[in-house]
């Protein structure tokens, strides 16, 4: 725009920039295009890769982009993967399995009709040294 105005009123550039407020860095160059061919078969590489391995992402695809004789950079193919849509999926967790499991531990008995019991005693030496003592018999609720 600014470039038509310059040009249709014959003043300097800096002005023309500054009324159409872009910067005149932008006026210096040519735009590149966006979506060229080169692009449009790199992104038809890239699905085609993406349905033959959907586990494996943009990078894996990187390679596969190169040994199709593409010479491209990785941010480019990243871009592309992206303005595609395409996406690695999450991987589903696995459920823990409901049934019977076996627990060991101490809150947990080892078999039927039997409980855990713990006990701490204490006592003292002729010395004045203080013993502690853990016990934990095993004890049968059901004999006598």
């Amino acid at each position: 725009m600014s470039r038509c105005y310059a040009n249709s009123s014959g003043s300097r550039k800096r002005r023309a920039c500054k009324v159409a407020g872009q910067p005149r860095s932008t006026q210096r160059s040519k735009p590149r295009e966006r979506g060229s061919t080169l692009d449009s078969e790199i992104t038809k590489l890239l699905c085609s890769f993406a349905l033959a391995n959907p586990r494996q992402g943009y990078q894996k695809a990187h390679w596969a982009v190169l040994a199709a004789g593409y010479r491209v950079n990785l941010k480019r193919v990243h871009r592309l993967w992206r303005d595609a849509g395409l996406k690695v999926p999450y991987r589903k967790r696995k459920n823990k399995r409901a049934g019977y499991v076996v627990r060991m531990g101490a809150h947990h008995p080892i078999g039927p009709n039997i409980t855990w019991a713990m006990d701490f005693q204490f006592d003292a030496t002729g010395d004045g040294k203080i013993l502690k003592f853990l016990t934990s018999p095993v004890s049968t609720k059901g004999s006598a």
